[in-house]
């Protein structure tokens, strides 16, 4: 079986860790070929994709920003979370203030999910944050970086 994934798109948000490995979610726009995203039918705009990328830890040395045009390389995984409702109902929009949930039930009753991620192997940095504003003024075009654990630990002496 082929388990491997090659997107581009741009950092949305700021990235976070958990467990060592560091985690951010990944906006990527539709080929134009490819049907457009539901929503943004119903609102008649390019609305992007999100993906959450995975980087583990001991990965690669990067510095993810928002806003910073990437393409990632990697593999598809599956992780299985178990969510109790105290924390779907601290998490939810709305008068969750109106609930009346004892705290047995908060912590007993639980929801299973499964979060879809890439896991990356090599990253390759489009643009800068700073960089995306001015091609979309018809400025410079950047230059690619290509950054595998194997190419970094070559020429970063931190590596």
């Amino acid at each position: 079986m082929l388990n491997e994934v090659n997107i581009e798109g741009y950092v949305s948000g700021r990235p976070w860790m958990h467990s060592g490995d560091t985690f951010f979610r990944l906006g990527s726009y539709r080929d134009r070929q490819r049907p457009a995203k539901p929503s943004a039918v119903k609102e008649n705009r390019d609305e992007p994709d999100y993906i959450t990328v995975r980087v583990r830890a001991g990965g690669l040395p990067l510095a993810i920003e928002s806003g910073m045009m990437i393409r990632v390389h990697g593999f598809l995984q599956s992780r299985y979370i178990i969510e109790p409702l105290g924390e779907y109902v601290k998490n939810a929009k709305g008068p969750t203030n109106m609930l009346s949930i004892s705290d047995e039930l908060r912590r007993d009753v639980v929801c299973n999910r499964v979060a879809n991620e890439i896991v990356v192997e090599r990253v390759v940095i489009l643009s800068a944050p700073a960089e995306r504003a001015e091609r979309k003024n018809g400025k410079k075009q950047p230059e690619s970086v290509d950054r595998r654990p194997e190419a970094a630990s070559q020429t970063d002496p931190a590596a």
